[in-house]
């Protein structure tokens, strides 16, 4: 029925007859069932059901708010079409009238200056509440508490200044000066998946968040301030057109943006970002650090920055990191957390800088090497019996 649906283009039959299902959904026995099975496996005291990823409440009222077209809910949804041909998707910021300053590269500071030691921590989901020996197969992603509904208070006592609370109460981002020349902006990029479902009411720009970054980076690069920008989801992971005007505004800052961060991916990765005019241009990168939850087959992990800084002129480029990680299996051996270095970046990948254009060359390398790997792996499955069978 729903493929039928999706095929047509003209009418909302799709998010119409999803809404008519939702009293014959809630009442079926399968999701009367799949409710029972919740409640009887979980412990509440030691875990607390997160109703599910998103309570289907919230899904249906988008649905009867929304007006996309069935083919355009079935691209933003499943990517059964490409949200780039609907002109509802496609929007574009607004920049100032100011032309873009010639391109400057990155430059190696001096031997000797002086360097910061950022900590990067991703995904950390810490619950006090946790008792050692409790039930581990709970059935949310992670056991969930009750949050706060109001932090931008919380956050200030954690140290950030009084007069960022006005933008976090707004919309949870904020900016602010972390050493004379160094400006700190962090996004909310709960504002930009697919998995707000509010954005299938109107995806265009939530609470003007990038035109707010645009004003203030245009501000930066008036005043001679170089930007490091942190967020949870990484730009990749974000609807398309909100994807693409960050790109943009990537490329239009790519002197005053020395660094971005994210994590939300729990491993550990890297994104070059490229010129729009010149695609093999690389003009910023995207650190996208390993997270302190476990999950499946990972071990807990946080990353710790080497960056240009503290003297006047500093680039706040970053020059290496350290990745750490807590050995899961010789913590449970041994009844206590281990952490041990993994690599650095410099070290692992033989880069003398960590700028956009060295991270190119990596990226490239790694490409050679896997056509190398993929060579020998088909070599070893052609030639051997049991490599055969493996493979």
């Amino acid at each position: 029925m729903v493929d039928s649906l999706i095929s047509d283009d003209n009418d909302q039959h799709l998010a119409a007859t999803l809404v008519a299902y939702r009293h014959r959904f809630q009442q079926s026995k399968t999701y009367k069932a799949l409710q029972w099975s919740q409640k009887s496996q979980i412990e509440p005291p030691v875990c607390e059901l997160c109703d599910m990823a998103v309570p289907l409440n919230v899904v249906i009222e988008v649905l009867t708010k929304s007006r996309l077209t069935n083919k355009q809910l079935c691209a933003i949804t499943f990517g059964c079409e490409k949200q780039s041909d609907f002109p509802v998707f496609s929007w574009n910021v607004t920049f100032p009238d100011k032309p873009k300053p010639p391109p400057r590269p990155p430059q190696p500071p001096a031997p000797g200056s002086p360097k910061l030691s950022v900590l990067h921590l991703s995904d950390i989901h810490v619950d006090f509440g946790y008792k050692p020996g409790s039930m581990v197969a709970c059935l949310a992603p992670l056991c969930c508490r009750d949050g706060q509904p109001v932090l931008a208070d919380s956050w200030i006592k954690l140290g950030l200044p009084v007069d960022t609370r006005d933008s976090i109460l707004r919309g949870a981002f904020y900016t602010t000066i972390i050493r004379p020349g160094l400006r700190l902006v962090s996004l909310n990029m709960n504002y930009c998946p697919k998995e707000n479902y509010w954005l299938y009411i109107n995806s265009t720009d939530p609470l003007d968040q990038l035109q707010w970054l645009i004003h203030w980076l245009q501000y930066a690069e008036d005043h001679n301030e170089k930007v490091h920008i942190i967020g949870h989801h990484p730009p990749q992971d974000c609807l398309v057109a909100f994807s693409w005007n960050f790109h943009k505004i990537i490329n239009r800052y790519e002197n005053t943006i020395a660094g971005q961060f994210y994590g939300h991916r729990h491993n550990d990765e890297f994104a070059v970002v490229y010129d729009e005019v010149d695609p093999k241009r690389p003009v910023s990168m995207m650190y996208i650090g390993p997270s302190l939850t476990t999950e499946s087959f990972l071990n807990p992990g946080y990353r710790v920055f080497s960056i240009d800084g503290d003297y006047s002129g500093s680039s706040y480029w970053v020059l290496d990191h350290r990745t750490v990680i807590m050995n899961l299996t010789a913590s449970n051996i041994y009844n206590q957390t281990i952490f041990v270095d993994e690599y650095s970046a410099r070290g692992a990948y033989q880069m003398e800088n960590l700028f956009p254009a060295d991270w190119n060359d990596v990226a490239i390398s790694f490409f050679v090497i896997l056509d190398i790997l993929q060579s020998i792996f088909h070599i070893d499955c052609t030639r051997n019996e049991i490599a055969r069978i493996r493979c």
